[in-house]
């Protein structure tokens, strides 16, 4: 194969490529929010694929942890 041969196969690949890496992109955003506010990536897979927007997503559960933690603050005694 030579190179003009290697260019016209990944030209041809570039959408399947790019589709890939923003799916990469969209799951590793998922598993940082989970990890940050301790979900389950199950937990904010299902509100993102809801809702699409990775920003949203992540003001829901920084609310949510906020209201557990305001909730069921630990004893002091």
């Amino acid at each position: 194969m030579n190179s003009s041969e290697t260019e016209i196969s990944l030209d041809a690949n570039l959408p399947t490529l790019q589709a890939i890496a923003s799916i990469h992109v969209i799951d590793q955003g998922i598993k940082d929010i989970a990890k940050e506010f301790r979900f389950t990536t199950e937990e904010v897979q299902e509100y993102y694929d809801k809702c699409g927007e990775m920003g949203r997503t992540r003001a829901r559960f920084q609310r949510m942890r906020q209201d557990l933690n305001t909730r069921f603050k630990d004893d002091e005694d």
